[in-house]
Parts: C-alpha cells; sequence; structure tokens
C-alpha cells in the first residue's frame, strides 16, 4: 500500500499556481475502515431499499498541502451500468469526525453499478472580495471542451470505475407509473433506445406533444409563458417553441412567439449580462442591480403593477444587439425566471444577491402572491440552475459550493412569496458527459413544464 501510494504521488500533475493545490488523486474512497484497493473484491453489496456512507478522504500525505485547500473542496460523484445512471450526493461540507466529504449512497435498482467519484473545485466557497484565495477549478470540463488527462486531473482514487457497487433485491420500478404532481420527485436516468431519460422512481413526467400544450394550456387558460433569465431560460423557452417548428429573432437576447394554439412564449436576457453598465443601473465591485433596473425589465411586462409597462430599449454594439420592445397592454399567465445565476455567481457577492431577491419578490407580489387588477395571482416560478461542472463564465467564483448556497438562500424566499422553486440539481448532477461547457446540458428535463 505504501508502494501505491507513492506511485500516485508520483504520477500526480501539479497545475502552476502560488499555491499548492490538491488534485483528484490525493483523494480516495474510505469505506467500512478500509481504502478502496483494500475491499473484498472491490465491491461494495448492498440489499435494494439499504442506505450507506462512502467517505472521500485525503491521501496520507496530503496534508502538506496549504491549510484550507483540502476541507473546501467540491466532488461529485455517481453509480452507473449500461441502463441506470443514479446521483450520489456528495455533501460540500468537510466532517472534522471522518477527516472528509460524505457520499450518500442509496441502493434502489437492482444491478452492478461502476462507482464514479471525481473532484471539480478547490477553495470552493471564497467569496469575491474576501482575502481567501480564489476557487481553483479542476473539473475535467474547462474552456468549453474536454480535458486530455480527465483521469489525472478529475477522477479520485478508485472513483474510476475501479470498484462497483453491487445491488441485490428488486427489479427496476415498472414503467407505468402514474403522472407526477410534482417537478422534484427522485429519479435516477435509464437507459431506452438511443437514448438516457430521467425517470422518477414513483411516477413518470409527461413527454409533451404538440397536442398535449395544445389541451394543457386550453384546461389551464394559460395563454401567454414569459421567460427571464440567461441561456438556461432561454433553453427552455426553445424548447417550448419547438413544439410548434416556430422560428425565433434574435433568441440569443429575445424571443416572441405565437403558436398555432393560440400561444404565446416570449424570452428576454437579463441585459445587464450583455452591458454590467445598462446606464448605471447596476453598479459598484458586487454589481448590484439598482431597483429602477428591476422596474426597467419587470415593469414592462406589468409584473408589478398593471398599466405600468413602458417601452424597453436597449443597445450593445459589441454583441450585435439593439432592441426596441413597444409597450405591453397585458401581464403574462407564467412568469419563469432565474438570475442568470452564472452571471451572479461570477459577479456579487451573497449580501448583493439577496438584495436582488428580496426586491424581485417584493416588486411582483401582488402579481405573483396577491392577485393584481381583480385577478388572481399568475403562475410564478424560479428556476433554480443546473449542476455546476465548470464555469462557463470563465469566473473562478461560479462554483457548485456557491451555487448551492445561493439556492439554499433562495428557495424559501421565494416560496413564501408565492413562487415555485424548481430545482434542476438533482436532475443534472450524474449527467457530467452531457455538458459541453459546465453548466449547459444537451439533455432536457422537461418537468418545469409539468410545474406549470
Amino acid at each position: 500500500n505504501a508502494l501505491q501510494l507513492l506511485l500516485l504521488s508520483a504520477l500526480r500533475h501539479v497545475p502552476t499556481t502560488h499555491l499548492p493545490i490538491p488534485l483528484a488523486r490525493d483523494f480516495g474512497l474510505f469505506y467500512n475502515g478500509l481504502w478502496s484497493w483494500q475491499w473484498p473484491g472491490s465491491r461494495i453489496n448492498l440489499a435494494s431499499g439499504e442506505f450507506t456512507t462512502i467517505w472521500v478522504r485525503p491521501l496520507p500525505g496530503a496534508e502538506r498541502f496549504e491549510e484550507g485547500s483540502l476541507t473546501d473542496a467540491v466532488f461529485n460523484a455517481w453509480m452507473s451500468n449500461d441502463r441506470v445512471l443514479q446521483a450520489l450526493p456528495v455533501s460540500t461540507e468537510w466532517d472534522d469526525s471522518f477527516g472528509g466529504y460524505a457520499i450518500d449512497v442509496s441502493a434502489v435498482d437492482a444491478g452492478t453499478f461502476s462507482l464514479t467519484v471525481v473532484l471539480n473545485y478547490v477553495w470552493a466557497s471564497s467569496e469575491r472580495g474576501s482575502a481567501d484565495p480564489a476557487p481553483f477549478c479542476v473539473s475535467s470540463r474547462l474552456h468549453n471542451e474536454f480535458s486530455t488527462c480527465d483521469d489525472e486531473r478529475a477522477t479520485v482514487v478508485g472513483g474510476d470505475g475501479a470498484v462497483t457497487v453491487s445491488v441485490t433485491g428488486l427489479e427496476m420500478l415498472p414503467d407505468q407509473l402514474e403522472a407526477c404532481s410534482s417537478s422534484d420527485a427522485a429519479g435516477r436516468w435509464v437507459k431506452d433506445p438511443g437514448a438516457w431519460s430521467w425517470r422518477p422512481y414513483s411516477c413518470h413526467h409527461r413527454d409533451y406533444s404538440r397536442e398535449l400544450a395544445h389541451s394543457c394550456s386550453q384546461a389551464t387558460s394559460i395563454d401567454w409563458i414569459l421567460f427571464i433569465g440567461d441561456s438556461v431560460t432561454r433553453e427552455l423557452s426553445l424548447s417550448l417553441a419547438s413544439l410548434f417548428d416556430e422560428n425565433e429573432t434574435q433568441p440569443s437576447v429575445f424571443s416572441d412567439s405565437f403558436t398555432s394554439l393560440p400561444l404565446r412564449s416570449t424570452f428576454l436576457q437579463w441585459i445587464d449580462v450583455l452591458d454590467d453598465s445598462v446606464d448605471k443601473m447596476t453598479t459598484g465591485p458586487t454589481h448590484r442591480r439598482s431597483q429602477q433596473f428591476i422596474e426597467l425589465i419587470l415593469g414592462h411586462f406589468n409584473l408589478g403593477e398593471s398599466g405600468t409597462s413602458t417601452p424597453l430599449s436597449f443597445t450593445a454594439d459589441e454583441h450585435g444587439v439593439s432592441l426596441e420592445l413597444p409597450m405591453e397592454a397585458g401581464m403574462p399567465d407564467v412568469f419563469v425566471m432565474n438570475p442568470a445565476t452564472a452571471h451572479v455567481l461570477d459577479l456579487q457577492t451573497e449580501e448583493s444577491y439577496l438584495e436582488f431577491v428580496d426586491a424581485v419578490l417584493t416588486y411582483t407580489r401582488e402579481s405573483c402572491c396577491v392577485g393584481s387588477g381583480g385577478r388572481a395571482p399568475i403562475r410564478c416560478i424560479w428556476y433554480g440552475a443546473p449542476y455546476i461542472v465548470a464555469p462557463a463564465e470563465g469566473s473562478p467564483y461560479a462554483t457548485q459550493k456557491r451555487n448551492e448556497r445561493f439556492r439554499d438562500i433562495t428557495k424559501s424566499r421565494v416560496e413564501a412569496n408565492g413562487y415555485r422553486y424548481f430545482d434542476p440539481l438533482p436532475i443534472t448532477r450524474a449527467r457530467e458527459d452531457a455538458t459541453w461547457d459546465g453548466q449547459h446540458y444537451m439533455y432536457g428535463d422537461g418537468s418545469v413544464l409539468s410545474s406549470i
């Protein structure tokens, strides 16, 4: 074992940085008092319905790294075979008593699964403007391409498929289940002929066709769905429009489609993502979004109070974008938004982000929680961020640990103010293979439409 550790240390690739940064190969898997290479048959045996914990711990000799770099890391884990891919949540908090990070393993589907555990970030919780070292991304997916050194840089010892989890008991749950009544039902990815699909354990999500969308729109009196956010939110808007083969205009910033239902689908990107000056409406080193800026965007669609819409004009020459939007007479029936999460994590502190969240909730309270102009509240959905493997915006501060912290402080706030919070983290956590830049996923989940 000592020789093995010596060889692993010799093979380690250390990045060029002013601080010694631990890499994935400086961590190993620990279970029942044994390292992974000591497990009998390199296997963990579980029965369906059983739960256990595996630990990611620094290997002997890792104490030479900078204090705090070992205890502020983010790992991701999943187990898979040719039929099922199941995410295994890894704690983002270091456990002093066990000296590592806990991986929660729930045995559900019977079968033999390869175990994968990767390291994504070191110094993952450092706040912008603090004295702590900037977060360091050691993910194998950087700069919109796959790394040529995936295993050496990203996979922990024992977490490269060398060990397996064997689950005995029940076969996979049957396909004939009731439709899901909630968008956050626990599940896993199942490979159907030709593609992976997200399958909750207790129900199934609808596969929306043009006809089903039509009947749903009529039954719920939904004539207009408004999406405001970033490229992740835009994908939802485009997905809906694609049901009707609609052509988009300026899809990167603004689109407005009228389908044959008739159903209107509108998308607008937060314009400070393109130009953070926006007539000085976002200011300071933490890029606070002013009340004036929020009212400019949300007020255009009458989301504060009906009849307050004003024309919206915006130009960003470097992006070739010019918008001239006339006043809106009504308000949407459904409002889906996110805060442009990568942009927020890149530039804002927790304090300035919370100011934005509270300002949005205060401004839209009548529309989303109380009702405005004699009408019932509209349906409002806060769309969370997917699992962040690597910072697509190129900022070291767009880490998964900060993403989860921002999610936790957002969820309770928005749900207390009439919004539903949709969390794509459980769905995207196990799909690192499906993200081309660390934040955008090639496979949609569709479940936000069920919550609408």
